[in-house]
């Protein structure tokens, strides 16, 4: 019988034991990742989505309402515009992109305007300046560079003669032909909110990226589809891990 009693104690004693230990092990804290050999996952801050026509939070503006900024001009580029169009009118009037009075060329009607190998097209397109140093195009807007067959569509442009460069705003799309020796011909296609060009390096500057696309229900997806294999290859290689 006393047997029987002191390991029933005994037991008790054990279960009061192991429920003690357990809230204990509950309370701590646990040791650092680093000291146990496992490195920490890095935050990954996802970019949010962008539509055409938004650039971040807010909302892109027309080239008239938000200019880009223009650099100041060290010599005059010899030449003018190649214009043509149904309408022409020439008049004093603001020029918003550097704010102040200025001559106006206003083309109505297939307009058009060239100079050296960039070629713009348009129902409307305004040129500034005495020299003609500036052209601001708007409705369906086109965009030829010649040299290379890059064509760039968009709802507005400005092209900077003086610069030789252009900002493309509103369902700006590129398409261009990359041609390689001993490999076959690419084709580039980049459609974003806002697009710049330098027609003398012929690169390109994308803002507010539109990336893939979706059919017309929008159940499918159309172009650059993303799938968990992406999202753990780039976890990995931000740990610095080559796979």
């Amino acid at each position: 019988m006393r047997h029987k009693v002191a390991g029933m104690i005994l037991l008790q004693i054990a279960v009061t034991a192991i429920a003690c230990s357990s809230k204990e092990l509950r309370k701590d804290t646990p040791a650092p990742l680093e000291k146990s050999g496992i490195l920490p996952v890095p935050e990954i801050a996802l970019e949010q989505p962008q539509v055409n026509g938004e650039i971040g939070n807010g909302k892109i503006g027309t080239l008239k309402n938000e200019p880009p900024k223009l650099k100041k001009k060290e010599k005059k580029k010899p030449g003018r515009f190649q214009f043509s169009g149904d309408e022409f009118v020439k008049e004093k009037g603001n020029n918003p992109f550097e704010k102040k009075n200025d001559t106006i060329i206003r083309l109505r009607g297939h307009a058009k305007v060239g100079s050296r190998n960039v070629k713009m097209s348009s129902p409307q397109i305004e040129i500034y300046g005495d020299d003609g140093h500036m052209a601001y195009a708007k409705g369906p807007v086109e965009i030829i560079d010649t040299r290379n067959a890059t064509r760039i569509t968009a709802d507005e442009a400005l092209f900077i003669r003086s610069e030789n460069r252009a900002i493309l705003r509103g369902n700006a799309k590129l398409v261009a032909t990359i041609k390689k020796k001993r490999k076959p011909t690419e084709k580039v296609n980049l459609s974003a909110a806002e697009l710049e060009r330098n027609f003398d390096t012929s690169v390109s500057v994308a803002r507010g990226n539109v990336v893939g696309a979706s059919d017309k229900q929008g159940a499918f997806v159309k172009n650059r589809p993303v799938n968990p294999k992406d999202i753990l290859h780039t976890i990995y290689h931000l740990l610095g891990v080559d796979v």
